[in-house]
This record gives C-alpha cells, structure tokens and sequence, in this order.
C-alpha cells in the first residue's frame, strides 16, 4: 500500500502516494493510544469529523482496521477517483496494517 504517514500539527496523517489525503488521526486530549478519525472531505479540502455526535475515537489498532475496510466509503473514494485503481487488495490487509503501525512506531 504506497501511502505515507505525516505528524502535522499534533496529529497523523495519511497521505496516498499520488498526493490524496486519506484519513487523519486527532490524539484524544489526555488519552495517547486514543484518536479521533477523521475523513478528507475534498469539497471544502479540510479534514471532517466521522458522525454527528462528536466524531469516531477508537485506539490505533481498531482506527487503522477501520479507515482500511472503510465501511462508510469516506477514506479511499477520493483516492479511486484519482488513481482509477484499486487502493489495496484484501491480500494486502495484514501487510498494510503492519507498515502503518511501523509508520506510527509502534513496531508489530
């Protein structure tokens, strides 16, 4: 998966290698294994909140499960619209989830 991890303003993002933000991880004030998740929302290019009650805050692991099955279709249509190619392949899960915890420095 050629995506890049970038600590920007006291949070993480995810960047595809074609330039197309992904998702952003918001560290949840007091809690650091916490983080809000957040989409790019390419109309207003800005990062969005997840829910309208106060966004989604899971731990690393189940935020990084979760913008990469993408349930809600929010993390990797920007990236399909621009690369006309599939983000990943189901294969690529368990590979992709290792690399991006390694990005994190977490080490799996």
């Amino acid at each position: 998966m050629p995506v890049v991890v970038r600590h920007v303003n006291k949070g993480y993002s995810i960047i595809h290698e074609s330039g197309v933000p992904v998702a952003r991880f918001r560290p949840e004030a007091g809690e650091e294994d916490r983080f809000e998740v957040c989409w790019w929302k390419s109309t207003s290019n800005r990062w969005s909140r997840i829910g309208d009650f106060g966004g989604m805050i899971m731990g690393l692991e189940e935020a990084l499960e979760y913008v990469l099955s993408d349930p809600d279709g929010l993390f990797w249509m920007a990236v399909l619209s621009e690369t006309s190619s599939i983000p990943f392949r189901t294969s690529e899960n368990r590979g992709f989830l290792a690399m991006l915890a390694r990005l994190f420095g977490l080490g799996r």
